[in-house]
């Protein structure tokens, strides 16, 4: 179990197994990331680095991202963010977030998607909602 708090390069090896165990494929070219409770440069980066291993170089697909139980990540975090964002950004068809109804990380959202220059993105307050619009985006319509 990962404990509330930030994790960084000092990391056991099963601490960064864990972390990237909350990045999965959860449908045919759809990435879900299940954000850890404190998120850090480090954790970001390897959450992107398992969305990259899961989907085929040059496959476009899209990312289902939970920060319901999650803070909104400080100013490195977000710097991260954007360049990680930008790195998958012609792949990426939509992403959705689920947020419960945290303004301060629904604000943060959208100060972050503002800089990876992707237009289709969602914030929702539960994951029905967000893979319902997932789908519309994506022409999954089911």
């Amino acid at each position: 179990m990962l404990e509330k708090r930030q994790y960084n390069e000092d990391s056991t090896p099963y601490e960064i197994e864990m972390i990237r165990d909350r990045t999965i494929l959860y449908d045919e070219g759809i990435v879900r990331i299940n954000e850890i409770p404190i998120v850090s440069p480090f954790s970001i980066t390897l959450c992107f680095d398992k969305v990259e291993e899961l989907v085929e170089p040059g496959e476009r697909f899209a990312l289902i991202v939970d920060l319901s139980d999650s803070t909104r990540p400080d100013a490195k975090g977000r710097q991260v963010l954007n360049e990680r964002f930008y790195r998958i950004s012609k792949r990426l068809i939509h992403c959705s977030y689920i947020t419960g109804k945290n303004v301060i990380i629904n604000t943060a959202i959208r100060f972050v998607m503002y800089g990876t220059g992707l237009d289709s993105f969602s914030v929702d307050s539960d994951e029905e909602r967000a893979i319902k619009k997932l789908k519309n985006a994506i022409g999954r319509n089911e």
